[in-house]
């Protein structure tokens, strides 16, 4: 995730919510009072990430290659009303489990 952050800008972000910590992103900084329709991201349970919604977050530049370490669990990447460029990575094909983009 901090591969995603730093392509994309992610200091000028809306929301950060503990990025580049080294809390647990499943156990420890995702906290249910700071989800917003826009802002959520939801784990199974092995603490694999399979939900990713960071719309209207001021996300700016490119989808890192690097996306496609969650293959294996992501389902759900919304990154609606934002400012990403460019084209989209290859390793988007790896993501076997990706069914809404």
């Amino acid at each position: 995730l901090a591969t995603f952050y730093f392509s994309t800008n992610g200091d000028a972000w809306e929301d950060k919510q503990k990025w580049l910590t080294d809390s647990n992103e499943c156990i420890d900084w995702w906290v249910e009072e700071l989800e917003t329709d826009d802002t959520k991201l939801e784990c199974d349970a092995s603490n694999a990430i399979t939900l990713l919604l960071m719309g209207e977050n001021n996300i700016a530049g490119t989808l890192p290659d690097e996306i496609a370490f969650l293959s294996n669990s992501l389902a759900e990447l919304k990154l609606n009303d934002n400012k990403i460029g460019g084209t989209l990575p290859s390793t988007l094909g790896l993501m076997s489990r990706l069914r809404d983009l």
